[in-house]
């Protein structure tokens, strides 16, 4: 007997294993010539226009410049510009790194400075000021506690 190629409906073809495999075939083929060619990749940018990941870190004094800590006063009371009153430094410490090898020597790096801000007036005025770190090598200031 010679197979039977008349289209019949889905409900018909459900014991039909060739239309099974010719559908399935035919779902492959039209959803092979769906799939986009892959374009090619682009050109790697020249080395001019590379650019690191991170965005580099803000100095606010030159590169290579001293911090000491008139410089840490300074950039500590920029912090309150805006404050009415003038402020006094209370206290300036010196935060130190040191790394030993031995007993015998040691390396102090300087991590940066904490000033401690308040009013010049303080029997008059309640508040102000503040606790600022002034980085060591950057000098940029950064507020950590302000006087309520």
């Amino acid at each position: 007997m010679a197979p039977d190629y008349t289209l019949k409906r889905p409900t018909e073809m459900t014991n039909d294993r060739s239309a099974w495999v010719m559908l399935l075939a035919l779902s492959t083929l039209i959803g092979c010539g769906r799939t986009p060619v892959s374009a090619p990749h682009p050109a790697p940018a020249p080395v001019s226009e590379v650019r690191p990941s991170r965005p580099a870190l803000q100095w606010c004094i030159a590169v290579g410049g001293i911090v000491d800590s008139a410089l840490a006063v300074a950039q500590a009371r920029s912090v309150f510009e805006s404050q009415p009153f003038p402020l006094i430094p209370r206290s300036v410490e010196r935060v130190v790194a040191v790394v030993a090898k031995d007993s015998s020597s040691a390396l102090r790096l300087t991590e940066g400075f904490l000033v401690r801000l308040v009013p010049r007036n303080r029997d008059v005025v309640l508040g102000g000021g503040g606790l600022v770190w002034v980085n060591g090598q950057t000098a940029c200031p950064i507020l950590l506690i302000r006087y309520e």
